[in-house]
């Protein structure tokens, strides 16, 4: 799997989203949680979910909570 944030992997999944063209290695932006609708964020945690249960997840990356606190996000879906 490509070094990309679970947020923006399982977004790009949910929505159709090839993720090897899209890799953000893990930067910011990110999506914000608050912004997803009520089926996407489901996606999301069910894979956050899997990668907690594998012993998969290595870090919380600070960007993350710091963008999450700030309520602003330049990210956005690629065309398909």
């Amino acid at each position: 799997m490509p070094k990309i944030s679970w947020i923006t992997f399982s977004s790009f999944q949910f929505h159709g989203i090839g993720m090897d063209d899209n890799d953000d290695r893990g930067h910011p932006p990110y999506p914000l949680v608050k912004d997803l609708t009520k089926e996407e964020k489901e996606y999301v945690y069910t894979w956050l979910d899997k990668y907690f249960h594998q012993g998969s997840c290595v870090a919380y990356l600070a960007e993350f909570l710091i963008q999450q606190k700030s309520g602003h996000s330049d990210w956005f879906l690629p065309l398909t």
